[in-house]
Parts: C-alpha cells; sequence; structure tokens
C-alpha cells in the first residue's frame, strides 16, 4: 500500500479532508462495502462511465490519466 493524494473539498454542510491510497487485496479476500451499497471493479475505460460524485472526480481522472504508471506490479 502506498500513498496516492489527499483529496480537499468543501460540499455545502461539511469539508471533506480523504487521504488516497493504492493498495492490493490479501491473497483470497473479498471486499465488503462499508461505506457504500455496492462495490464493483472497473477498468480505465469503464471510469468515466460512472457518476462521480465532486470530490471524487479530478482523483479519478487522474487514475484513468495514469493507469499504467500507477498500478505497474513493482508499486503493488
Amino acid at each position: 500500500m502506498w500513498y496516492l493524494d489527499t483529496v480537499e473539498y468543501d460540499y455545502p454542510d461539511f469539508h471533506l479532508s480523504m487521504d488516497c491510497f493504492v493498495c492490493t487485496l490479501a491473497e483470497g479476500s473479498v471486499p465488503h462495502a462499508l461505506e457504500h451499497a455496492a462495490l464493483r471493479w472497473l477498468s480505465p475505460k469503464d471510469l468515466l462511465d460512472v457518476r462521480w460524485l465532486p470530490a471524487d472526480d479530478g482523483l479519478v481522472r487522474s487514475i484513468g490519466t495514469m493507469w499504467d504508471q500507477l498500478f505497474q506490479a513493482e508499486h503493488l
């Protein structure tokens, strides 16, 4: 796991400060949604098919642009 970025965003009712990390799942583990109703895996070409919240949009676009560099085996 390694630090990617911190997102700062002012919503009308609160300020969001979100530390974002790149990580892998432990072998044999299954992700479980703790904060959301559902999870799904997205490929780089599918990232922009999702309607992201305003705070997430810039980070998602950066991930899509830098996908190959971010997810090289030596980084994970």
